[in-house]
Parts: structure tokens; sequence; C-alpha cells
């Protein structure tokens, strides 16, 4: 499993939302699956999400992104660690 830690994110929460995009990423790798087809649907269901959040009274796309450019942040500083 990847070592994420996201600040303002239950760490119980995002291993098991991990793990199970793993599973799901490695049932796709076996069923031989085209990889932007995957990567389309793993947009979809963030679209979706963010539309539901909206609609819930939650922020805007502006939050949403500040959010994931944090995250890719934290994955950047993984990879680099495991790099050196």
């Amino acid at each position: 499993m990847t070592a994420l830690s996201v600040d303002g994110v239950p760490q119980k929460d995002l291993d098991e939302c991990i793990e199970k995009l793993e599973d799901l990423a490695r049932w796709s790798r076996e069923k031989k699956l085209d990889r932007w087809a995957f990567r389309a649907a793993l947009l979809k269901a963030l679209y979706d999400n963010a539309d539901a959040y909206f609609v819930e009274g939650g922020g805007d796309f502006r939050e949403i992104a500040a959010f994931d450019n944090g995250v890719a942040t934290v994955l950047r500083s993984v990879r680099d660690v495991k790099n050196t």
C-alpha cells in the first residue's frame, strides 16, 4: 500500500479507499482493460462526486482543485523519498 497521509483526511478512511482502488486497478489489469477507459471511469466518478458535493452545499471547483494540488504535492514527496 502507498504510504500516504493527507492533513484533514482520516487515515483509516484513506487507507481503506487506497486498498479498494488498488484492488480495482489490479482487476482492470487482469481483465486487460484499456488504461484510458479505466482512467476515464475514475475521472467520471470524481466529477460525479464533485457534483454531489456542490449540491450538498460544499465549495466550488477552485476548492477541489486546491485540495487536488495539495494531494499531488504529497504524492510527489512520497515518490521523491522512495527514489532517494
